[in-house]
């Protein structure tokens, strides 16, 4: 094997196509050491944040009827990030503090249940009549009491296990 130099005039591509063995044998091992350490920081980067433990549920009217749509909150008693969720369609949520469902951090929570309807379309509400006229504004459809930290007579507690499951059970506007 011929081992040159790099002159000035060697091209990039030259230079690339020499064989493997011509490389710096210290680079892969820079490399190695190099993405262990951005490892580890990375994975020590949120070791600062409480532990979060998995909670589901479901949301239902008092005749039985689940929620379609709406959002869960969880507001800590005791200070601190809430957690949050989507309705699903068949009622059921999973709740989300750092990332997509998630869950919670271990403690008591007041729980707020929101549900409003879409804005009705200008069109739509001229056609069922004057009574729809403030077409613009969305219709709370699940009682109000349950949208205030204030008011909300729900309340769970999130344990430290591997397992939350709530049924949460709320009144209509």
């Amino acid at each position: 094997m011929i081992r040159r130099s790099h002159s000035k005039d060697e091209s990039l591509v030259e230079r690339n196509l020499r064989p493997v063995g011509h490389r710096n044998p210290k680079l892969p091992a820079r490399w190695m050491l190099l993405a262990a350490l951005l490892t580890g920081c990375l994975q020590g980067c949120d070791s600062g944040r409480p532990a979060v433990y998995p909670v589901t549920g479901s949301v239902s009217y008092s005749n039985g009827m689940p929620l379609r749509t709406g959002y869960v909150e969880f507001l800590p008693t005791a200070g601190g990030p809430s957690a949050r969720a989507a309705i699903e369609r068949d009622g059921t949520f999973a709740l989300s503090t750092y990332g997509s469902d998630d869950g919670a951090i271990a403690g008591d929570y007041i729980v707020l249940v929101t549900q409003s309807t879409p804005p009705m379309n200008a069109e739509v509400a001229r056609k069922l009549g004057p009574e729809h006229e403030d077409h613009s504004a969305s219709i709370q459809v699940v009682s109000l009491k349950y949208a205030s930290r204030t008011t909300s007579d729900l309340k769970c507690t999130v344990a430290k296990q591997s397992e939350n499951h709530f049924e949460l059970t709320v009144e209509s506007e």
